[in-house]
């Protein structure tokens, strides 16, 4: 379970800037009205499809097959102290009404539904339930992810005695997000642009019980939903569950942000989501204090790897700040686009295990000065650290042997062997990193390389060869 909170430069090498969530672009489900405190009046808390689109193996489609007969449910509740007027709902596709029809008057507290039919398009359709005269809709897009939302039976008396609807926050937040992806919809390594969308589909109370009963069965199974959310306030399950593709939310939070809905509780929901779109945590790559113990010929210790600004400012790294998306992440969410499952990205055999299917066929290292010129015939040694049985951290051990030693050749290149990432051998002997120690005229450096630049390598378009350069400073 990937719980919720939770390189040195390479010389030459080009990444672009992270891009932080900021504009949202005009895409129907960012229309609606926006969050408010407490919801008043009509609202529409989700929208409910049968028959479902079962999701059950990695690569699962979400949208309905071309020409099945689709009903669409629209769960209304009144807000409101009195009751209401007969409403109007109208339907609409892809802009066009295509059904209109009257709510008889609700109860204040009480719900109702209405039907719409629709024979299933290839391809991304939207769909738009609209109160007429209320102010409020929901639009959402026919291969849009499907949730299933579960929330504590204390959780949810105490959201909606702040909100009025659980459910329809819930959606406010999936639009925030989505607003957030959009955002980095340029990015190069996603020239079409992030369009993922998720949407509610059911929506159920529980009870919490003990140890297994801690969740509802369907936590842990639920093939007619891509994914189930657990929301519990200080619950004890957190964080995004394989393989039952579910997420617990039950962000306890800092002080001002104890709330599933404070800005950070909601980037850690988002966090996970990430996760269930096959991004990894990027905490889980730099060193800590220890775990290189080989040091140098007059006994001083190499530098720790750290993230680079626009991993370490990236979400998946760190919720408790503004949301951002680097373009990393942005990548892999493009890459998995409208897939239910993706499975795993540390597994090398699931198609969609990028970090570990996307690496270069050849790595090779390039020494140079500051003039750029390169620079010949340094010695080179290169570490794979050995993760621990104990805690599953990477290490480089006082003793250990290089994993390839040689020389920079004329050209000041130095080609690291076969698989150095071990992305053929067992989950626990990969590494997610590798220790490069540079030697010339008696003095030594170190620098590091990560599965992170492997990737971006690869998606940059050197599958077959990728050259990384070290500036010898």
């Amino acid at each position: 379970m990937k719980l919720a909170h939770r390189t040195l430069a390479l010389g030459c090498l080009l990444f672009l800037p992270a891009l932080c969530a900021s504009a949202e672009p005009k895409f129907r489900d960012l229309e609606r009205p926006g969050a408010r405190k407490p919801h008043e009046g009509l609202v529409i808390e989700w929208v409910s499809q049968e028959p479902k689109v079962e999701a059950v193996r990695e690569g699962d489609r979400a949208e309905p097959p071309d020409g099945e007969a689709v009903a669409y449910t629209a769960h209304v509740r009144n807000l409101g102290s009195g009751n209401t007027e007969p409403v109007m709902v109208r339907w609409l596709v892809d802009g066009l009404a295509e059904k209109t029809g009257t709510i008889a008057g609700i109860g204040a507290g009480q719900r109702a539904t209405v039907d719409f039919a629709w024979a299933a398009e290839s391809g991304r359709h939207w769909i738009q339930c609209e109160l007429v005269g209320q102010g409020e809709w929901l639009t959402f897009a026919t291969d849009a992810l499907t949730v299933k939302v579960g929330v504590e039976k204390k959780t949810l008396e105490k959201y909606e005695a702040e909100f009025g609807s659980f459910a329809r926050r819930f959606q406010d937040s999936l639009a925030g997000l989505h607003a957030s992806w959009a955002s980095v919809r340029e990015v190069r390594f996603a020239p079409q642009g992030i369009e993922e969308r998720l949407r509610v589909d059911d929506f159920e109370v529980y009870e919490r019980g003990e140890g297994d009963a801690a969740v509802p069965a369907e936590f842990r199974d639920h093939p007619r939903f891509s994914l189930y959310v657990a929301c519990d306030q200080g619950g004890p399950v957190a964080g995004f569950f394989i393989p039952g593709y579910s997420i617990g939310h039950n962000y306890a939070g800092h002080p001002g942000h104890e709330s599933l809905f404070s800005d950070w509780g909601e980037n850690c929901l988002w966090h996970e989501i990430a996760h269930f779109r096959g991004v990894e945590d990027f905490y889980a790559f730099p060193t800590k204090p220890g775990d290189v113990a080989k040091a140098g010929p007059t006994g001083q210790t190499f530098p720790l790897l750290e993230l680079r600004p626009e991993y370490a400012d990236d979400t998946m790294n760190n919720p408790y700040k503004e949301t951002c998306w680097s373009d990393y992440t942005a990548a892999v969410l493009q890459m998995k686009r409208g897939v239910a499952r993706v499975g795993r990205c540390e597994d090398p055999h699931n198609t969609f295990g990028h970090m570990w299917r996307h690496v270069p066929a050849g790595i090779v290292l390039q020494v140079i000065g500051k003039d750029g010129k390169s620079i010949r015939f340094v010695d080179v040694e290169v570490y794979r650290p050995v993760r621990s049985a104990d805690d599953g951290r990477g290490r480089v051990a006082e003793d250990a042997a290089p994993l390839f030693a040689g020389k920079v050749g004329e050209d000041g290149t130095f080609t690291l062997g076969d698989d150095p990432f071990g992305k053929r051998k067992a989950e626990a002997d990969r590494a997610l990193w590798l220790l490069v120690v540079l030697r010339r005229e008696g003095v030594e450096r170190a620098r590091y390389l990560t599965l992170l630049d492997m990737n971006m390598a690869y998606w940059r378009g050197q599958q077959d060869k990728a050259v990384f350069q070290v500036v010898w400073e």
